[in-house]
């Protein structure tokens, strides 16, 4: 149930920054790569922080499934978010 909450919060942060970087700065494209910035990116942080709590706090730390699950989410969320899905609908 955690990964569902942390994964709606990572969603959000992947829809800003993408919106930011294609509306504002104008420079990147988030979504429209093979290998997309903004999951890779935040599962970089992820993993980042799961190193941590594997050395402080254990119970706190994500297991593989899970670390897979947020990736699924956010390139999913990234593809249906991005320049080529909502404009076209």
């Amino acid at each position: 149930m955690v990964v569902y909450g942390l994964g709606f919060v990572l969603l959000l942060l992947n829809a800003y920054f993408g919106t930011y970087a294609y509306v504002v700065t104008q420079a990147l494209l988030w979504g429209q790569t093979a290998l997309q910035r903004g999951p890779l990116i935040l599962l970089f942080g992820l993993i980042c922080i799961n190193l941590l709590a594997l050395k402080g706090a254990r119970r706190w730390a994500l297991n593989q499934a899970e670390l897979i699950a947020l990736y699924t989410m956010l390139c999913i969320g990234t593809c249906v978010a991005g320049y080529g899905f909502v404009p076209i609908l």
